[in-house]
């Protein structure tokens, strides 16, 4: 499933907006949830190393502890979050200095519309709890939307090592302090 943008006048940047587009919606949203992954481990401490994040521990979470740990995360206290929430900012300026914010907001606009529906499939599949599937929900979107950033700045490493942690199939599911919870 990809979306097409030949509907706006993008200054060649459409081939651009559908190869991001075509890669969040054809990524294995949490199809090995709660399985412990060594592959999933080894690339996220491989964007950790890109993002100068070196102290965290992983701790892995079945299916069934979701809503417990959920009530856990915490970002307000983590190194480990204070290192991601900088890179919306870093990349939007990047891509103003490139002058693609057209391209920035109708993507903005358009994915969150067609990665709902995808990602609400697969949240159902593991969870009947709101709140369970409200999270990985906003996981996705968090996710893909600095994939989608990261792109378009032209960070091609960081959106590569963040697609290429959601390819294992596991995603991560928040933080606590230096911790980092993987299901």
């Amino acid at each position: 499933m990809t979306l097409i943008f030949d509907q706006y006048d993008l200054k060649g940047e459409t081939a651009l907006l559908n190869d991001i587009a075509g890669t969040v919606l054809q990524l294995p949203w949490f199809e090995k949830a709660g399985h412990y992954n060594q592959e999933t481990e080894t690339k996220l401490e491989l964007l950790l190393d890109e993002l100068h994040v070196h102290h965290y521990e992983i701790e892995w979470i079945s299916k069934n502890t979701l809503a417990e740990k959920l009530n856990t995360v915490s970002f307000g206290d983590s190194k480990i979050w204070k290192a991601l929430k900088e890179l919306p900012t870093i990349y939007t300026e990047k891509i103003e200095e490139k002058e693609l914010e057209e391209a920035w907001n109708i993507l903005l606009n358009d994915l969150p519309e067609h990665l709902f529906h995808f990602i609400f499939e697969k949240a159902y599949e593991l969870y009947q709890n709101e709140e369970e599937i409200h999270h990985l929900i906003n996981q996705a979107y968090y996710v893909s939307t600095l994939i989608a950033l990261a792109k378009l700045a032209g960070e091609e490493i960081v959106a590569d090592k963040l697609t290429n942690i959601i390819e294992t199939g596991n995603v991560v599911v928040g933080f606590q302090r230096e911790k980092i919870y993987l299901l």
